[in-house]
């Protein structure tokens, strides 16, 4: 089915424990190590991060040169923001601090970032002293598809919507949001999905992870318009 040698399957099942300690030994033999130098200046990739209310925005990442320890000064390649390295880590059943990342490596990352703004999954962590370091090919900025109007069924909840959507972006940097106000239903934001699955997928992690109670309008594309003068604009809510 997979087109993969049926003699290097390995029988693993993580429920009951089985072929795991196998499976380990071969990621070691088989798997090659990562082609890094961790004599070049830094350069990371975010995969991944989540909000301390401590110590703000923790970002996962993998080095591919370089390396990383507290005190260095970093820069975010798409934003132009720079940050001291507050504390750096390998992953286990918590995280734990270490003296240095080197290049190849996977771990986490403290910079006391408070705004989730600055960060976005799929970016390029550099050194702040080597600005001119490339960022990882691969990386582009999502394009909304489907929009639709979010408002907090409390009026007075606006506030944590705000909050939600703010760190549910840490996970998932393809929505979109900004503010939006309604006769009928308040203060609300217009988000920007990748479609119609993502939309709802999102809502629904919005309800049961950050225990909002949402109305969602009707979702609408996106209309490319064409002025008399021959003006292109891009529409996502015609009202």
């Amino acid at each position: 089915m997979l087109g993969l040698p049926v003699d290097d399957a390995l029988m693993v099942s993580a429920r009951e424990g089985t072929g795991v300690h196998e499976l380990m030994e071969a990621i070691v033999s088989r798997v090659p190590p990562p082609q890094a130098d961790s004599d070049m200046p830094p350069r990371c990739l975010i995969f991944d991060s989540h909000y301390d209310p401590y110590r703000g925005v923790i970002l996962y990442l993998r080095l591919f040169s370089g390396t990383l320890a507290p005190g260095d000064n970093i820069m975010i390649k798409s934003t132009g923001k720079t940050f001291e390295v507050e504390e750096v880590g390998y992953f286990g059943l918590q995280l734990n601090p270490c003296q240095k990342l080197k290049a190849g490596e996977v771990g986490y990352l403290s910079a006391m970032i408070r705004d989730v703004s600055d960060v976005n999954v799929g970016d390029t962590i550099v050194s702040a002293d080597h600005p001119e370091t490339k960022a990882i090919l691969g990386f582009r900025p999502s394009q909304s598809m489907v929009f639709c109007g979010l408002y907090p069924i409390d009026t007075n909840a606006y506030g944590k919507i705000k909050v939600a959507l703010e760190k549910f972006r840490l996970n998932d940097s393809s929505i979109v949001y900004e503010k939006e106000s309604s006769a009928a239903l308040g203060h609300g934001f217009r988000v920007g999905f990748l479609g119609m699955l993502h939309m709802e997928i999102t809502l629904e992690r919005l309800r049961r992870e950050y225990d909002q109670d949402l109305i969602a309008t009707m979702p609408s594309v996106v209309y490319k318009v064409i002025t008399t003068k021959g003006k292109s604009l891009m529409i996502d809510n015609p009202s």
